[in-house]
């Protein structure tokens, strides 16, 4: 039987270095998602997840179980992966977007994007990304590429879920005309 997060954490917490491993092997793969969805390629993405990963081992017994687990290691993760960012402009012209393969249609709706075409809009899409306003690129990460709740989102950037559906709303706004005006062009 699977151990739960929070023991994991408490017994990580108390120096049981096992329970912290679990911990990385069980949420390594999609904080490494998130770090990829922001990283200029998967060195420095790898370099990101390792950092926060240290970080939330030398922090675990702050982790105080208000949120999940996978939220707080996500908080962590973004945190270092906007830090990377910062530091480095280049990353911000060669986002890429391996795992986004739904985009939100003119009526709000997601809908599944297959094959070429996929390809093409995962492009397009990395092109526009990189303009949004920080705070708007975050939240549409954590929602449309790591499928994050709303209630997570708000946990994991510590903001209430109000601003986390007002932000993805202007998200995705601006990305449609980025995205319109983006296509005309190419």
């Amino acid at each position: 039987m699977e151990q739960p997060d929070l023991e994991l954490a408490k017994l990580a917490a108390s120096g049981d270095r096992g329970a912290f491993h679990m911990i990385v092997e069980r949420h390594s793969r999609g904080l490494f998602r998130i770090a990829r969805s922001l990283c200029k390629c998967n060195s420095d993405a790898e370099d990101v997840v390792q950092d926060a990963l240290l970080a939330a081992y030398r922090g675990i017994a702050k982790f105080d179980g208000r949120s999940s687990l996978k939220t707080w290691l996500a908080r962590i993760v973004m945190k270092r992966s906007i830090s990377a960012w910062r530091k480095n402009k280049r990353h911000r012209a060669a986002v890429t977007l391996e795992g986004a393969h739904e985009m939100t249609g003119s009526d709000g709706r997601s809908m599944r994007i297959d094959g070429i075409a996929a390809v093409d809009q995962r492009l397009d899409l990395a092109a526009v990304l990189p303009d949004l306003a920080e705070e708007h690129r975050e939240i549409f990460v954590l929602r449309e590429i790591q499928g994050l709740s709303y209630a997570e989102i708000a946990q994991a950037l510590d903001i209430p879920a109000g601003t986390v559906d007002s932000r993805l709303h202007r998200a995705r706004g601006e990305l449609r005309k980025r995205l319109k005006g983006y296509a005309a062009q190419s």
